[in-house]
């Protein structure tokens, strides 16, 4: 089976479906592991945080701002939106024709700054902003031809000045550290490869349940990163 590799960037490939399927199921699983794992964390934090602000007199609204953090508060929007991740990223794929390659460094840099800003979590809040803002930047970085940030926005329904701001952010965030070496990039690579087998096999199992079940109304889920058709560009996301 083709892998997907730093190549992708020189030629400019952004017709490399399967190489780009495969890279956008394992995002897609690693993003949603990554935004479970931390609502659960932000969850038990916020109710033993509640707990000790009733004995030393805090408020909720002081607690609420520390538990929340500033890293990333410039991609937080007031609810989740009504597009899962796997939908969002196949659009993202679908209409900016980026390379595999800038999914990957993409993943690279919402990666780095998790790490990096440990008290501002990638939640269901923030993670299509930060996937969005990330591409961006990705694609300026290896694509030789990209769309502009006003396309960006179109297709990610935001507004072009919301775009630029969050780029901005994710810069500094990010300390302007944009490159992502061979070696870096072939890692997460195989990471994302390992992703996507992990997804298969929950899935896997997930129907093997429901086989076993005498109710049988139930059928396997598909993952985020099926085709489906759009007629435009431009996304109107209920934020």
């Amino acid at each position: 089976m083709p892998s997907s590799t730093m190549e992708d960037v020189a030629g400019g490939d952004t017709g490399d479906a399967e190489a780009a399927a495969r890279v956008l199921d394992g995002i897609v699983h690693a993003l949603e592991r990554m935004v479970a794992r931390n609502e659960r964390v932000t969850r038990t934090d916020a109710e033993e945080e509640e707990e000790d602000e009733e004995e030393e007199g805090e408020t909720a609204a002081l607690g609420a701002e520390r538990m929340r953090g500033r890293g990333l508060a410039a991609f937080r929007g007031t609810r989740s939106p009504g597009i899962s991740v796997g939908k969002y990223l196949e659009r993202l794929w679908r209409y900016t024709g980026c390379s595999s390659s800038c999914f990957v460094v993409g993943f690279v840099y919402i990666d780095r700054v998790a790490h990096r800003h440990p008290a501002s979590p990638v939640v269901s809040l923030n993670v299509h902003r930060l996937v969005l803002t990330s591409l961006l930047i990705a694609s300026k970085v290896l694509d030789d031809k990209h769309h502009n940030n006003a396309f960006f926005a179109k297709v990610g329904g935001v507004s072009n000045a919301e775009l630029n701001r969050m780029e901005l952010e994710l810069l500094f965030l990010l300390d302007f550290g944009l490159v992502v070496s061979s070696r870096v990039f072939e890692s997460y690579r195989r990471h994302l490869e390992k992703e996507k087998m992990l997804a298969r096999a929950t899935q896997e199992m997930g129907r093997a349940v429901v086989d076993a079940s005498a109710n049988g109304g139930v059928h396997g889920l598909r993952n985020g990163s099926s085709r489906h058709s759009f007629s435009s560009p431009r996304c109107s996301i209920d934020w």
